[in-house]
């Protein structure tokens, strides 16, 4: 599992709207729920509910996790099916992320002489919806479920993801116009041929290239309209096609619309087209040299050896680092058997009549909430199983005994074990 499951249970939890509720569902006892969620927020560093009297109210930051935890669930699921088809096909296998605006043209051209270098090497074509969201992710996930997007990338755009990318060939900004659109039938456009029209230009800051285009239209020709937008979609064709306006573009993005024509301009501007991956700083070593190897010797004719096929994230856990981690974990084991002595000690030194149901329900208690944890009858009750009264009564017990202690800044009748 490459995500924390105790993001399902608190999933279960928001949606039941209590423990106990959320316990059935999942078929697993009350104490089990709270926790897995007590270890869940000692993990994030989150208060993700209040606990009252009344019952769990999610917190600000709850809310924010919710929103996100089931697309977080439901990638890394994805991920892990397509690393084992990998896996379990070929290892050399190189994923191209392909879009309407990052084609697989590029490849299916290069294919003959990849075959002819490489003749045992696979691809496999993902696709991925041109939205804001998507771009962030993927460029900066890169090696993780793509290993390759090729596309119209400039320096800019690839430090602002943290990519890396060969340089493939350089193309020329052209025009989109409606296919009924008057300039539709020229093969070439000229500066005076877009006096007037509406030129849908990216937003600053996109591109180094761009904005180049975009300052000297200002300057040198203000009788061309600039129209900002936020992002290269099938949306941006849509608008550029129903109003009637003008979108700089590219010439392999024509299969992007039925409806619009591409076109070439009488200007110099052009652009990179990258094959894009990640880079050694996100921690993607073996893919990234790798793919550059790859790419090198396809594009620039070198004889590069290849010792990497296996696309895979580099490891870093060491022998040494997994018996540390064994070691702590048996730490952590010996101070909580330390622990429950003291408060085996502390029950029986105030009454030797105290039973061992009461010191076990004591523990139960300990085991969820901890030392930092702070509590209240309604958490007793869902964690040990007790009535209303009894679990006010345990209460009183153990604060009578110096087991736990009354907090304050957490509303009324809260408590937090003292050892």
């Amino acid at each position: 599992m490459m995500y924390n499951p105790q993001l399902d249970t608190f999933i279960c939890v928001v949606e039941a709207g209590s423990f106990s509720k959320a316990a059935e569902e999942l078929y697993i006892s009350a104490p089990a729920v709270i926790k897995q969620i007590n270890s869940l927020e000692n993990s994030l560093n989150l208060q993700l509910f209040e606990r009252t009297h009344r019952g769990l109210i999610i917190t600000e930051a709850g809310k924010s996790l919710y929103q996100d935890a089931k697309y977080l669930i439901q990638y890394s699921k994805e991920s892990l099916i397509r690393a084992q088809e990998a896996m379990n096909h070929n290892e050399e296998i190189i994923r191209v992320g392909i879009s309407p605006m990052t084609p697989p043209e590029v490849f299916v051209e290069l294919w003959p002489k990849i075959q002819k270098i490489y003749p045992e090497m696979k691809f496999k074509l993902i696709t991925f919806e041109n939205t804001p969201e998507n771009a962030r992710e993927i460029l900066a996930n890169m090696g993780k479920n793509i290993d390759v997007i090729a596309g119209i990338f400039d320096e800019t755009m690839l430090e602002l993801r943290g990519c890396d990318g060969t340089e493939i060939s350089r193309e020329p900004f052209c025009v989109a116009v409606s296919i009924h659109h008057r300039l539709a039938k020229k093969e070439k456009i000229t500066l005076d041929d877009l006096a007037g029209e509406n030129l849908m230009l990216m937003r600053r800051g996109w591109s180094y290239y761009g904005d180049m285009l975009r300052d000297d239209m200002m300057k040198n020709h203000p009788e061309i309209n600039i129209v900002d937008f936020n992002l290269y979609n099938v949306e941006a064709f849509n608008r550029c096609e129903n109003n009637n306006e003008v979108l700089l573009a590219f010439k392999s993005w024509e299969s992007v619309h039925p409806l619009i024509r591409i076109i070439p301009v009488e200007w110099d501007y052009t652009m990179p087209f990258r094959a894009n991956y990640n880079d050694l700083k996100n921690g993607v070593h073996e893919t990234t040299e790798y793919l550059e190897l790859f790419l090198r010797n396809l594009l620039l004719d070198e004889k590069n050896e290849l010792h990497n096929r296996s696309m895979h994230i580099s490891g870093r856990f060491k022998e040494t680092d997994f018996e540390s981690a064994k070691a702590d974990i048996g730490n952590t084991e010996a101070d909580t058997e330390s622990q429950k002595a003291d408060i085996r000690n502390k029950l029986l030194a105030f009454s030797d009549m105290i039973s061992e149901k009461t010191i076990n329900h004591t523990f139960e208690l300990f085991s969820i909430c901890g030392k930092e944890e702070y509590f209240g009858r309604t958490i007793v009750e869902d964690i040990t199983g007790l009535k209303s009264t009894r679990a006010s009564e345990l209460i009183k017990l153990l604060v009578d005994s110096k087991v736990i202690v009354s907090v304050t800044g957490h509303g009324k009748g809260k408590y937090r074990f003292q050892l």
